[in-house]
């Protein structure tokens, strides 16, 4: 049985609101994620929001390098089990593992093929690690 809300199930297919201890542990998933990925150079912040236009979502400033993963309140039961709001937390890493080669595509002009090389064997070695 799925583990909604970590331990009470609730009606088929009703929006509920994620709990503290889901939002803690979605903020844990992203931490761990974010140092398995070796992605630990940023200053990391999280936020609850009320929007339902999704799951999770990143908003990051690449030069400052600050990152803010964010977690919807409401969210359909099969969104709110340990395994979903851990791949939100892993997706929303991805996006972030993949910041420096969406930076260097944005400003491709000035930037050598080598720079784009470098960046993507570093994103592939971070991955290779992980991914064994």
């Amino acid at each position: 049985m799925p583990d909604y809300d970590f331990g009470v199930e609730p009606e088929r297919g009703m929006m509920k609101t994620i709990t503290q201890k889901q939002f803690k542990y979605f903020c844990a998933r992203v931490d761990y994620w974010l140092r398995e990925f070796g992605v630990t150079d940023w200053t990391v912040f999280y936020a609850l929001k009320a929007d339902i236009s999704g799951n999770a979502e990143l908003v990051y400033n690449f030069m400052a390098r600050r990152a803010t993963f964010s977690l919807y309140k409401k969210r359909r039961p099969p969104e709110r089990t340990r395994k979903s709001l851990d791949q939100s937390a892993r997706h929303e890493v991805g996006h972030l593992l993949l910041a420096p080669l969406a930076m260097a595509a944005e400003q491709r002009f000035g930037l050598l093929q080598a720079d784009i090389e470098e960046i993507e064997e570093g994103i592939v070695c971070r991955l290779t690690r992980v991914l064994k």
